[in-house]
């Protein structure tokens, strides 16, 4: 028995020291795994310091990618098939047998409110797939999901071809970002590797672009614009040096609401002096039978829901993309703004316009636009817009009405 009691006090403190020492093991690794991390990220940015940059302003957003890779930019090109598409930037390898990339990011407006993990769940519903597995995943700041998955093969495909793929989703500013990249694909003559290392290291890189508070860039860009005011309808507006005014006739029998035949009256359209396409056109309708499909589309004769206060009235909103309306890459923008005010229909139409560099030059001499071509294109489009914009913001009643 006392030796029973002299041992106890032994085991006791051999039991204390392993649990301390296991601990401070613990707490080691866990301390390891985590610098581990961080340093894993730190090369990743390394290797991207040769990249090239690109800004993509309508997107929102800004990545470096390697330099022996392709992109290519659209905007809106799908147009009214999927009215909530916005943006889309490819990027590819000019040469896909010995250096096969498939990457892609897509911006679409959240018009369901959906979460990322709702959208991540909507993958893989339509087509054969296994394999789905979600994820948590940070990209630019911002709780994203990311998913994985097998996309199997048709019937008729004799290679029996199976795509591993990632998606990557982010919900930002009532936007959907979506990050697509071919992982791997298996075929019958074997594996073959898509460069997904590349397209986590493209990741690391990507960053939100800051945007300039509108009320400051409204306050800045319209400080010397002039004003136009309408008595006969009680409105006014302000437009830039570049732009002029052009009267438009009462009886200009332009557009029609859907499923109706009075006509609303064009009153007036301030133009861009070097694109005339480039306009704000301001419409009334003087009848007030109309009024009850004054916030409808209209062509389409569908109610508006997204709205916008304009100095204190709120409008609401109609966005119209198209891609390429009389071929030759004629691409436009439109967004329509309805209100309706003593008894009046108002509507506003803004039209940002611009020839697809890459299809005319394409045309032209067979080449391709360059990446310089492209950008320079786009920061004209980007111009236009915050004109158009920055027209539209001015717009009130006159305080006599």
């Amino acid at each position: 028995m006392n030796n029973q009691k002299g041992i106890a006090p032994i085991i006791v403190i051999l039991v204390l020291v392993a649990i301390i020492g296991g601990g401070t093991l613990v707490w080691q690794n866990f301390s390891a795994q985590k610098e581990e991390v961080e340093i894993s990220e730190g090369l990743v940015e390394d290797e991207t310091t040769d990249w090239q940059r690109y800004n993509n302003e309508n997107g929102g957003y800004g990545i470096k990618y390697p330099p022996d890779l392709l992109i290519k930019h659209t905007i809106a090109e799908i147009g009214k098939t999927w009215p909530n598409f916005m943006d889309s930037l490819e990027i590819n390898s000019e040469n896909s047998l010995t250096n096969p990339v498939e990457w892609r990011i897509e911006v679409w407006k959240n018009t369901d409110g959906l979460s990322a993990q709702q959208r991540a769940e909507q993958i893989g519903g339509a087509t054969l797939t296994r394999n789905k597995v979600i994820t948590k995943i940070i990209v630019g700041g911002v709780e994203g999901r990311k998913v994985v998955i097998d996309y199997l093969p048709s019937d008729v495909d004799p290679e029996n071809t199976i795509k591993n793929a990632i998606s990557i989703f982010l919900i930002k500013d009532e936007t959907i970002y979506e990050f697509f990249c071919v992982n791997k694909i298996t075929k019958k003559s074997g594996i073959q590797d898509y460069n997904s290392y590349q397209f986590n290291q493209m990741l690391s890189t990507f960053k939100f672009l800051e945007v300039k508070a509108p009320e400051k860039i409204i306050e800045d860009e319209t400080a010397d614009w002039q004003t136009y005011r309408n008595e006969e309808y009680g409105f006014e507006v302000e437009y830039p040096e570049n732009s002029k005014i052009v009267d438009v006739n009462e009886t200009e029998t332009h557009y029609k609401y859907a499923k109706y035949e009075k006509n609303i009256f064009h009153v007036v359209n301030i133009q861009n002096i070097d694109d005339l396409y480039t306009r704000v056109g301001f419409y009334v309708d003087n009848d007030e039978k109309n009024l009850k499909i004054c916030l409808k589309t209209l062509m389409e004769d569908q109610n508006l829901t997204e709205t916008k206060e304009i100095n204190g009235i709120k409008f609401y909103i109609y966005k119209n993309y198209q891609p390429d309306n009389a071929m030759g890459g004629f691409r436009a923008r439109v967004s329509e703004y309805h209100t309706i005010y003593n008894n009046r229909c108002y509507r506003i139409e803004s039209v940002v316009h611009w020839t697809d560099v890459s299809v005319t030059k394409g045309a032209t001499t067979g080449e391709s636009a360059t990446q310089e071509e492209i950008e320079e294109q786009e920061n004209q489009i980007a111009e236009k817009k915050a004109m158009v914009d920055g027209i539209v913001s001015t717009f009130k009643f006159s305080q006599s009405r």
